[in-house]
């Protein structure tokens, strides 16, 4: 399939990244007053994604579209989890990096996740585009074998 032009950007996060039901499990767990599993689990993984972008040299996006390929070890978590949680916290991490200006409607044109299963590289590649990636362009953009992905 031909690839469409215009700009698509790629940023690897080694993972897996915590899920929905993680979240709201950790939402619930107090450390101390006001410090919750949540606030540590939003900060560190906002940190990985926050120094990932930047480190692979991730440029500033006022609006685009995102597909998510979420690369899990096993077949143990529901996609619409992994999914759902991942995809909140990876867009947290760029706002934090001051590399999305925010999540809202004007900012994130489309969202489209797949998924895979394979135990020896658990991740997520996020590609962030002017334009909609199909699934039969997913290819062009995977790089199988590259170590910076």
């Amino acid at each position: 399939m031909k690839r469409k032009t215009g700009k698509v950007e790629k940023l690897w996060i080694r993972g897996p990244l915590p899920g929905l039901n993680e979240i709201i499990n950790a939402k619930g767990n107090h450390f101390r007053k006001g410090l919750t599993q949540y606030t540590l689990m939003k900060r560190d993984i906002g940190e990985l994604v926050a120094n990932t972008a930047v480190f692979q040299g991730l440029d500033k996006i006022s609006s685009a579209y995102f597909t998510y390929i979420f690369i899990e070890p096993n077949k143990r978590r529901d996609p619409s989890n992994f999914i759902a949680g991942g995809i909140k916290l990876i867009e947290d991490g760029l706002q934090e990096a001051k590399i999305l200006k925010n999540d809202g409607w004007k900012n994130i044109l489309g969202i489209a996740s797949y998924w895979i299963m394979d135990p020896e590289c658990p991740g997520v590649l996020v590609l962030i585009s002017e334009h909609r990636i199909s699934r039969e362009e997913l290819y062009d953009y995977i790089e199988f074998g590259d170590e910076d992905w």
